[in-house]
C-alpha cells in the first residue's frame, strides 16, 4: 500500500508490536524484536511498545539503518521474508545486493 496511513486491514505493524505510529519498520528475528522510526513517535513508540521490543531510532546518529542492521546481523545463508506489499522495490533491490 505504501501509504502512510493504511487501512486497518494493512495494520499489521500495530497488531504485532503495539505501536500505531504512522512510520516505523519492524524486524522479528528468533531472538529479537525491534522498530526503526523517526523523530516524531519516539516518545509514542517507548510508550507502547513492550519491554521486549528495541526501539531504533532513525536519524540518530548511533543508530544503523534497518539494511546496515540486517547486513551485520545477518549469518551467511540467513533469510530474510518481506512484504512486498509494503516494501518499495528500490528497497528490495538494494537489500538483496547488499545481502548478496
Amino acid at each position: 500500500h505504501l501509504s502512510e496511513i493504511p487501512p486497518a486491514c494493512f495494520a499489521r505493524r500495530a497488531f504485532i508490536s503495539g505501536f500505531d505510529g504512522s512510520a516505523g519498520t519492524v524486524v522479528i528475528t528468533a531472538t529479537e524484536a525491534r522498530l526503526w522510526t523517526d523523530g516524531r513517535y519516539f516518545l509514542e513508540a517507548e510508550r507502547q511498545l513492550s519491554k521486549d521490543w528495541q526501539l531504533m531510532r532513525s536519524g540518530v546518529s548511533d543508530t544503523p539503518t534497518l539494511t546496515d542492521w540486517l547486513c551485520s546481523s545477518l549469518k551467511r545463508g540467513q533469510v530474510v521474508g518481506l512484504d512486498p506489499a509494503v516494501h518499495a522495490a528500490a528497497f528490495v533491490l538494494e537489500l538483496r545486493q547488499r545481502l548478496a
